[in-house]
């Protein structure tokens, strides 16, 4: 059970550091520094490695949640309110990567290939306006995860 904790907390943060430095300080700095197809080609590499650990990081995270919630309750549903907060929160932030990473970092990709950077740019736009979303997202479950026992069920 400690494992699954160590391992359940060290993913989030992962994921939820990684947006945060994405969204805070690559995003900027790219985009004051480099011209539109070397931030977009910066981008294309750096999301394929993040989007590993993300992976990796969905798949720890659901494993080992689940595994302490059966564990610790016997099943999903009758559990703290916090706990509930945390299982609705990961299921929508794991949807929106699933929606980031299926289609738009795939439409993403097609545009690079071809070198057709007006298009790639407007999506990673809106990549980023996701980025925002699951790192709001990924806040609130950190907050939760750290003060919800503190809560009154």
């Amino acid at each position: 059970m400690r494992f699954a904790a160590a391992m359940h907390v060290l993913t989030a943060v992962i994921w939820v550091g990684g947006l945060f430095f994405a969204y805070f300080v690559l995003r900027p700095v790219a985009a004051g520094m480099l011209e539109t197809h070397d931030r977009l080609n910066l981008w294309r590499k750096v999301l394929r490695r993040f989007f590993l650990i993300v992976w990796i990081s969905v798949i720890i995270l659901f494993s080992t949640g689940y595994w302490m919630t059966l564990s610790l309750f016997g099943d999903v549903v009758h559990v703290p309110h916090y706990i509930s907060v945390m299982q609705v929160l990961g299921i929508l932030m794991a949807l929106i990567f699933f929606y980031v990473y299926f289609s738009t970092y795939q439409r993403l990709q097609k545009h690079l290939m071809i070198d057709n950077y007006g298009p790639a740019s407007k999506i990673l736009e809106e990549m980023r306006r996701f980025f925002g979303i699951n790192l709001f997202l990924g806040v609130v479950v950190i907050l939760v995860a750290s003060s919800g026992q503190y809560w009154v069920n």
